[in-house]
């Protein structure tokens, strides 16, 4: 293994035992299985106040649907919690057609917009786990508070 692997191994391990293994403040939710990322946006024209034309992208009204949807489940589930800073998330979906990582930023989006979470950037950890025995309906979602190392 290269050093590089070992310090990433090592820094990720130490992280791992920095966040409890049943974590105290956890938010869950059960949400609809959103579209797959790779079908929220269209392409299209845009036009400047002057009268330009460019090539633009556009969220699909099937994403804008689930994500008004969503938010208002997030906002409803949640029970008032809210982190604000570094977060840990678990994402757990039955068998799909989609790829299970597709549901990644969908997800994370509806926790921001729906008050579960300050910014998505502050993610720290993460898994996914497609359990076969899940709904392939739904996504199940902890999320919980990280110290940061």
């Amino acid at each position: 293994m290269s050093g590089w692997n070992e310090s990433w191994l090592a820094d990720y391990q130490q992280r791992l035992r920095a966040t409890p293994a049943t974590p105290t403040g956890v938010i869950h939710l059960t949400l609809a299985l959103p579209p797959s990322t790779n079908k929220i946006w269209r392409p299209g024209t845009a036009t400047t106040k002057d009268g330009k034309s460019y090539a633009a992208l556009f969220k699909r009204k099937p994403y804008k649907e689930w994500r008004a949807i969503a938010e208002a489940a997030v906002g409803r589930q949640r029970g008032g919690q809210h982190i604000e800073r570094h977060f840990g998330m678990r994402i757990t979906l039955g068998k799909t057609r989609t790829d299970p990582d597709a549901c990644i930023k969908p997800v994370l989006d509806a926790c921001q917009h729906g008050g579960a979470i300050g910014n998505d950037k502050y993610l720290r950890l993460f898994q996914l786990d497609v359990q076969d025995g899940h709904p392939s309906d739904t996504v199940a979602v902890s999320l919980w508070p990280v110290v940061p190392t």
